[in-house]
């Protein structure tokens, strides 16, 4: 898994960063495997640590000067699966921030979402204005993972502002349907026609 930065270019992540750092395993427990009393396996159980311990474990070992971190997604929820991965919002301030990174990590996938404070209030006007504020979400429903300087209580206030604004207004053409249809049937149109001229 690599690293991607906000623009979308694909960064090579650390190394060793996507490796199993408990490597040592036997392979039931590297194949997720519960073994029951009776020795047989449960290919279902979730033998993973628990979400807040690793994402913590992670912190303290990759980012330890980390301003804020929080932990949202569904994997604090009822909807946790043994699929599910954790998704880390990371306050630091390192240069090459905003990025994106996806690792493993203690057998759970991580999605790494890095900022600063200075470029987090655009990530969440960006997110808002497509109607998915996933990255205030995270940060004002997520658990704190870290909150070294009071960074972590501000930023969650500013998600929390964010949410209770909601999304802007429609605009005419988001609210008529047929609007909608009409220009996406006619970009159709045009690529089918510059494909039938050889363009």
């Amino acid at each position: 898994m690599g690293r991607e930065s906000e623009t979308g270019m694909d960064l090579r992540a650390d190394a060793g960063m996507d490796q199993e750092p408990d490597a040592g395993l036997d392979r039931e427990a590297d194949a997720g495997l519960d073994r029951e009393a009776d020795g047989r396996t449960d290919p279902g159980a979730d033998t993973r640590m628990e979400p807040e311990a690793a994402a913590g474990a992670l912190i303290g070992e990759r980012f330890p000067a980390a301003r804020a971190a929080f932990l949202g997604g569904g994997v604090l929820s009822a909807r946790r699966t043994p699929t599910s991965d954790l998704d880390i919002v990371m306050l630091v301030d390192d240069p090459a921030a905003p990025y994106r990174e996806s690792v493993r990590w203690r057998d759970w996938p991580v999605e790494l979402f890095v900022q600063r404070t200075d470029t987090i209030g655009a990530w969440f006007a960006k997110d808002t204005a497509r109607r998915r504020p996933s990255l205030a979400r995270m940060c004002g429903q997520g658990v704190i993972l870290a909150d070294a300087d009071g960074t972590g209580a501000a930023i969650r206030e500013r998600a929390l502002a964010v949410l209770d604004a909601g999304p802007p207004p429609l605009t005419p053409a988001e609210l008529d349907p047929c609007a909608v249809a009409g220009s996406r049937l006619a970009g159709q149109r045009q690529v089918a026609a510059a494909r039938a001229a050889g363009g």
